[in-house]
Parts: structure tokens; C-alpha cells; sequence
């Protein structure tokens, strides 16, 4: 790609049909508008080679009807921090619907899509939906103006003979700074509901011509620069946790594969972590109103979670080892029974009104700085020191805490290596959070003695764990198996992995010690 490709910058939301008339009829809109409202019918098609060699670059390359005219256009995968979107983009028109590569005229298009020849282009799958769109003026808090456009869609995707419904509205910044797209969703969302839309078209496309889940991420790496404020990292921080969670609502909602609410989890664990971490910086009120819906979301999907694990990796080892096993066949219905009633649990949750207001919220806020309006004179301070030093503190706080907490680290009891299995969470974060701020090679060598501890802490927690979910199945169970049975496979499956918990901890000894060893990377 060059150094400095064509982008649109732009913030996809969800809603209804009747919200999106209502926002059309707003004085909101009307009084910002700097055109009027174009309404087209567009149908457009995207094209890939049978084996989807563009979408598995992360390509998306279609060819749109408007009327009589034919423009095709080249996307890139989606980027950025926060809830807005980055991504390449190249257009060109066409005499006709026939999809060309060879229109492109930027070399590096050719670099993104490789080798592929006009005959290996087939259509895979189209969306048609009308399109309602006007440009508004919209002055952001550092009163510079900035020019979007915002455009309703309504319509549908469609893959043989699968479809989904279309109903979106994109704001797109074509000039000013992105704080902007975030102010005006925000005065929308005062007039009608409005969630994020994670998905874009293509990749709702593929997931149906594929008949595949939504895909999940694990979280991208933070790049600070020691340079930096506090209030700069702050942004970037929460900004990457926000973005991890966005990529895997989708999949966590969808539930078919249980990676997309573990990395939900996980995004939301990292989020509550990091504005710990920078607590100086937001001061505690901004914390705790925060933290308190956020608690409210991670305890909805929680127990889903839990079973998840109970079924991957507590009980699968078991099973596989006696797969006829009546006792274990019981247990096994019977938690798969709960597990179900949890993920309607998770998906009632991310469909709540209250969750799609929360991640919105959230959003805005991190775009446009929201700590600083209202803060005190220290905490101003704190957000406008260099972030280096600041990083420094707040690791070598967190890293006493983990060896306060690991002291006779033989004799803890399961409760309190609970607890310092969250420490040494907190203190992982914060190490991936900070860690290019520091010499790469230390970071690398604290950071896997570090992983290899949580782990090991993580899955003893996870045998803990499994001894309440097993009592919660059994309590649970309504289906037709006997629970003496059911029982028996609980008592079986907890047997086995405490068994394996106890010849673990020669290990865990190892590993603690190899923690304590290692040198802090951000001491001098």
C-alpha cells in the first residue's frame, strides 16, 4: 500500500426503519444539512475468485449500480482505534457491470489482490437497499467544523438464497477532524436508539455466502510513543480495548464458536483494567461510573463463559478418556442443557437496549476525551505528564502488589491464588498496555515468565470453578436423565482435574520462583 492511500474515515451505526424516518424528520438534521436528501436504489454486487482469495486478504471488491453508471470499488479491511473505521479505498467507473482489476490505475492494488485473472472473478454475493443521504455541517467541541455524510440504508444482503436485513446508518467525514462523527452520533442517539455496527456489508456477505459465524479477534498490540502525554495514551489505551470489543460482539451474539465471548470477555476485562490502571488520570467518579456497567455487562456473560470452559477443557479431557461412560454421558447433557440457557442469557444482554447505550456511550466518550471535561486541577495534571514516567509508577505498583499477594506462595489457599491470579491480570495488562514504551527484549523475557504464571494460576482457577458450576448444573438439570447418574460424571470429572491440579504444583513452585527471578523491564 503507499505511504499515504486514499482512506475514508467513517462510523457505521444500527437502528430501526422507524428511527431512521424519525432522524430524517429531525430538526437535528435539517438545521445542520448543507444539501439536500439524495435517495437512490443501489444495487451492487461483490466479486471474488472461487476460492475467495480477496476475502481472505481482507478485500472487498464490488461493482455498484447507480442508475445507468457502473462505479467499482476496492476496499481494504477496516482499522483504527475506538469505533471508527479507516480503510483504504480505490473507485473507478466502468462501462458496464463487468468487474475489472485492470481499471485500477494505483500499482499498489495490484500488490493487495495479487495475481488473479478477469475469467477467475464470479459474483458471490449482492446487496441492494436505498440509500438516503445528505451532507451536514457539525461544529465539535474545539469549534472547527467538520463536513459529514450521513446515509440510511435500507434494504437487504443477499448470498443464493440466504439473506440478511440492511439497517444502517453510516456517517462519513469527508472533511474535519473524526471527534466530530462522534458528537453527532451522540446527538442522534438523544432522539432515537442507536447501536455500533461492527460488521460491515462485505463481511456480512461473506458470513452468508460461507454460511459461516462472524469472525472474532484476539486484541491488537498498543503502540505508545514515549513522547506521549498521559491524556494521549489514556486515548490510545482505551481506544484499543474498545476496538477489541466491537470485533467480537458479532460472534459473541452469534455463539456458534465460544472464542467470540471469550475475547469479548477479555476486551471488557482489559477495559476495566486500563481505566484502573489510569485512575490517577480520570479521577475515581469517572471510574466507577464506568466500572459499574461495565460490571453489570461482564457478569451477563459470565456464566456462559464458565460453561464454555466447563465443556472445552474441563470435561472434554474426561469424556475422551471414558467416551461410555453413562455417568459422564449425563453430566455432560445436563451442562449442555445450562450452557444453552446461559447463551440466551448473552444474547438477550448484547441485544438490550442498555448494552447498545453502553457501548455507544463508551465510544463518543473515548473519542472526544470525555475525562477532561469536568476534571479537577490534579487530575489535569496527571493527563498532562509524559506517559513514560508515569507508566513506571504505576507497573512497579502493580508488580509489588503481585508479590505481596504470591508471599508463601506454597501455602495459599485457592481463594487468595484467586486473588493473585488477578493481580498478575492486572499487571499482564498493564505490561502489554506499556510495553513499547521499554526495551523489546526485557519486555518479551517478563512477559512470558508472566503469561506462563497466569496460566498455570488460571487453569487451578478454572478446576475451582468447575466444582461451583457442576453443583449450579446438577441444582438446574430438568431433562430425562438420572441425576444419580448426572451426579456421579460431576463427581468424576472435578476427581480428574484435581488429581492433575495436585501433580501441577511442582510446577506453579517453578514458576513463581521464575517470576520473582526475573528483572522488572521498566527499572533502569
Amino acid at each position: 500500500m503507499p505511504d499515504s492511500p486514499p482512506l475514508e474515515v467513517e462510523l457505521k451505526l444500527e437502528t430501526t426503519t422507524d428511527a431512521m424516518e424519525k432522524l430524517l424528520a429531525s430538526p437535528l438534521l435539517r438545521e445542520h444539512a448543507r444539501s439536500t436528501i439524495r435517495s437512490r436504489q443501489l444495487v451492487t454486487t461483490y466479486y471474488d475468485t472461487q476460492d475467495h482469495r480477496l476475502g481472505r486478504r481482507k478485500l472487498a471488491l464490488r461493482v455498484r449500480q447507480n442508475g445507468r453508471s457502473f462505479v467499482q470499488t476496492l476496499k481494504t479491511e477496516g482499522t483504527g482505534e475506538g469505533a471508527a473505521t479507516r480503510r483504504g479505498e480505490w473507485e473507478v467507473e466502468l462501462p458496464d457491470g463487468t468487474p475489472r482489476l485492470a481499471a485500477f490505475t494505483d500499482p499498489a492494488v495490484r500488490e493487495l489482490t495479487g495475481l488473479v485473472l478477469p475469467d477467475e472473478l464470479t459474483p458471490v454475493f449482492e446487496t441492494r437497499f436505498r440509500r438516503q443521504a445528505l451532507v451536514v455541517e457539525w461544529v465539535d467541541g474545539s469549534r472547527i467544523p467538520a463536513q459529514i455524510e450521513v446515509a440510511l440504508d435500507r434494504g437487504a444482503v443477499r448470498a443464493g438464497e440466504r439473506e440478511a436485513p440492511i439497517r444502517e446508518v453510516e456517517l462519513e467525514l469527508k472533511q474535519g477532524d473524526p471527534r466530530a462523527l462522534f458528537e453527532l452520533a451522540e446527538a442522534m442517539h438523544e432522539l432515537v436508539p442507536l447501536r455500533l455496527l461492527a460488521l460491515d456489508k462485505a463481511t456480512r456477505g461473506y458470513m452468508l455466502a460461507t454460511d459461516s459465524p462472524p469472525p472474532w479477534r484476539k486484541a491488537r498490540p498498543v503502540t505508545l510513543s514515549p513522547d506521549m502525554l498521559v491524556d494521549d495514551a489514556l486515548q490510545t489505551v482505551l481506544g484499543a480495548c474498545l476496538r477489541h470489543w466491537i470485533d467480537n460482539e458479532a460472534a459473541a451474539r452469534d455463539g456458534r464458536d465460544p472464542e467470540g465471548l471469550h475475547q469479548l470477555r477479555v476486551a471488557l476485562r482489559r477495559l476495566r483494567s486500563a481505566m484502573s490502571l489510569f485512575r490517577p488520570a480520570l479521577g475515581e467518579e469517572v471510574r466507577a461510573g464506568w466500572n459499574e456497567e461495565l460490571r453489570w455487562l461482564l457478569g451477563s456473560l459470565g456464566p456462559a463463559r464458565d460453561l464454555d470452559v466447563l465443556a472445552s477443557e474441563i470435561m472434554a479431557p474426561v469424556c475422551a478418556a471414558r467416551p461410555d461412560d453413562p455417568a459422564l454421558a449425563a453430566f455432560a447433557a445436563a451442562a449442555a442443557e445450562r450452557r444453552q440457557e446461559a447463551q440466551r442469557v448473552v444474547r438477550e444482554a448484547l441485544a438490550s437496549d442498555r448494552y447498545g447505550s453502553l457501548a455507544l456511550r463508551l465510544a463518543c466518550w473515548v473519542a472526544r476525551r470525555g475525562w477532561r471535561q469536568g476534571a479537577d486541577v490534579d487530575v489535569l495534571l496527571v493527563q498532562r505528564q509524559p506517559v513514560a514516567g508515569f507508566a513506571a509508577a504505576i507497573l512497579e505498583k502493580r508488580h509489588r502488589r503481585v508479590r505481596k499477594k504470591g508471599r508463601g506462595f506454597a501455602r495459599l489457599d485457592p481463594e487468595r491464588r484467586h486473588e493473585l491470579r488477578i493481580a498478575f491480570k492486572k499487571l499482564r495488562y498493564g505490561a502489554e498496555f506499556f510495553g513499547s514504551l521499554f526495551p523489546e527484549k526485557r519486555v518479551e523475557r517478563f512477559r512470558k515468565v508472566t503469561a506462563r504464571m497466569q496460566d498455570i494460576l488460571g487453569h487451578l482457577n478454572d478446576v475451582a470453578v468447575a466444582e461451583r458450576l457442576a453443583r449450579d448444573v446438577l441444582e438446574h438439570a430438568r431433562s430425562g436423565f438420572e441425576p444419580k447418574d448426572a451426579a456421579l460424571g460431576a463427581g468424576q470429572v472435578i476427581g480428574w482435574h484435581l488429581r492433575q491440579a495436585g501433580e501441577r504444583e511442582p510446577e506453579a513452585m517453578r514458576a513463581w520462583k521464575a517470576f520473582r527471578a526475573v528483572e522488572p523491564f521498566w527499572e533502569n
